[in-house]
């Protein structure tokens, strides 16, 4: 009879040493599959979206997805096609014909499955992708935004690391700089 007891008081301990150290979980990207938080690239946009990114915000000209401005962070400048622009928090999906064409992250919690996430250092990204080619894109209105590309990915994905510290992780289909 005491055993219940027990075990209890010592779940219940564990749980309480474990609570003021707790980090919260990363919010994973998979490049391979090219998803994030229930989004997938090359799918239909989820009916769902809300519950999955959060509420639309107003969609300005640059990129940049709510709560961040086009110099938070070295986001995609470039992208093929005729797309549309759909912001929501820390994340910016770039849509054509109703489905997901790329997105660009700005989580802080976000992180690849190789582990590269928002806030790591550059050079991360180059060790754990050794195919990405890294470069400096030179704007008129810039001192030049450090960059990774991989675009070899099984997936069929291109995965896109911006800053020094990373401040965005883009993922879609290979083209976009």
């Amino acid at each position: 009879m005491n055993v219940p007891l027990v075990v209890g008081a010592l779940l219940f301990t564990g749980t309480v040493v474990g609570c003021g150290s707790a980090e919260k979980p990363a919010k994973l990207i998979d490049e391979n599959r090219g998803s994030f938080e229930g989004v997938v690239v090359g799918r239909a946009i989820p009916r769902d979206l809300a519950a999955l990114v959060g509420e639309p915000c107003k969609a300005d000209y640059d990129l940049a997805p709510c709560g961040f401005v086009a110099t938070d962070i070295t986001a995609v400048q470039s992208f093929p096609g005729d797309w549309g622009v759909d912001k929501r928090d820390a994340v910016t999906l770039l849509t054509e014909r109703g489905e997901v064409a790329a997105l660009i992250i700005a989580d802080d919690l976000a992180e690849t499955s190789k582990g590269v996430g928002i806030g790591d250092d550059l050079a991360d990204a180059e060790q754990e992708y050794p195919d990405a080619v890294c470069d400096i894109e030179q704007f008129e209105d810039s001192t030049g935004n450090p960059y990774c590309t991989d675009s070899t990915l099984p997936g069929g994905n291109q995965v896109q690391f911006g800053g020094d510290p990373i401040d965005s992780i883009a993922i879609g289909r290979p083209g976009f700089h």
